[in-house]
């Protein structure tokens, strides 16, 4: 399933053989034996990033795709990107995912810096994620699109967070940072007789802790904290299920009533001396039907949002208009 490993190649989620864990046992095979032509065949290894197994996977070469933030949200009527930015890259690929989400299975990876792309140097190591889509691409062309795509939403939400906070530093400090981590489309250099693969790179959360779902991109939201695998519940959680719904009320409002940024996952750390919500993988829902792939509920994805939502304290402080009556 999907493009097979091959020299200058990374390997593709196959069934290459079990991939050998830090303590000498087999991962698991395939994880999903029975999934349909369309997806790919995988094996999950949870295990946590092994710097001596990556180190020995193939360095293989990219063209690293950046996207700029958009100064404005004018664009998304149109059907152009955002300005993107190419330069090369090389890293060593896991040769199995560690985690499957809804759409894509993540991998770990070496990106390999070398002063001036000098092979003759040793590389700085970065441990980074790199996703694929599970479901196999049925035209190299549309395969690239789905990934600017993906970029494009991360690029936008990341422009909302930070108007987001520069918003609320002008009324004090706020009590926690947001933003979201900063991604990359990789585009491989194929070997002969290879189709191209495309990957989604992000930073590595710092640390051990579980990515933590705040909302999804319906209407659910996480109250109750579900899922938290902390032994006490942080007493400042509903502060932080509001700041965060606020946000996502303000993206509304920033954007001229054309998009609400939903789906809110990630971690809860500390930078610069205050908590900071760190988030990734964000849907957005638009009333622009072309934009931002199949997780745009457009409409209904907007008004899914507004019938639970209640305004408080943050939507007050930026004087946000209440919710909508649709």
């Amino acid at each position: 399933a999907g493009a097979g490993a091959g020299a200058g190649y990374p390997p593709s989620g196959g069934t290459t053989g079990p991939y050998p864990a830090p303590d000498g046992k087999a991962a698991p095979r395939v994880s999903n034996p029975d999934a349909p032509p369309s997806e790919r065949r995988y094996c999950l290894d949870p295990q946590p990033p092994n710097d001596a197994i990556l180190a020995r996977m193939p360095e293989v070469k990219a063209e690293l795709i950046s996207m700029e933030l958009p100064a404005d949200f004018a664009f998304l009527e149109g059907t152009n990107h955002l300005q993107l930015f190419c330069k090369d890259t090389s890293l060593r690929v896991a040769e199995h995912p560690f985690a499957r989400g809804s759409l894509r299975l993540a991998y770990y990876a070496h990106s390999l810096f070398r002063p001036g792309g000098a092979m003759h140097f040793e590389p700085t190591v970065k441990v980074v994620v790199v996703k694929e889509f599970v479901e196999l691409p049925s035209d190299n062309t549309i395969d690239l699109a789905r990934y600017i795509t993906d970029l494009e939403t991360q690029s936008v939400a990341a422009k909302l967070a930070r108007d987001y906070i520069t918003a609320l530093e002008k009324k004090g400090r706020p009590p926690f940072s947001l933003r979201y981590l900063h991604g990359h489309v990789l585009k491989f250099h194929p070997g002969p007789g290879q189709a191209p693969r495309i990957m989604f790179q992000e930073n590595l959360f710092r640390g051990t802790i579980n990515l933590v779902k705040y909302t999804n991109n319906f209407n659910f939201v996480n109250w109750d904290a579900i899922d938290v695998t902390v032994p006490v519940v942080p007493a400042d959680w509903k502060l932080k299920i509001e700041f965060l719904v606020a946000f996502s009320h303000f993206t509304f409002v920033a954007s001229k009533q054309q998009l609400v940024v939903a789906d809110l996952q990630g971690i809860d750390c500390e930078e610069v001396g205050r908590d900071a919500l760190v988030l990734s993988d964000p849907a957005i829902h638009c009333i622009h039907a072309h934009r931002f792939g199949l997780t745009n509920l457009r409409m209904a994805g907007i008004k899914s949002f507004f019938s639970t939502h209640q305004c408080n304290q943050f939507c007050q402080l930026l004087n946000l208009p209440p919710p909508p009556k649709f």
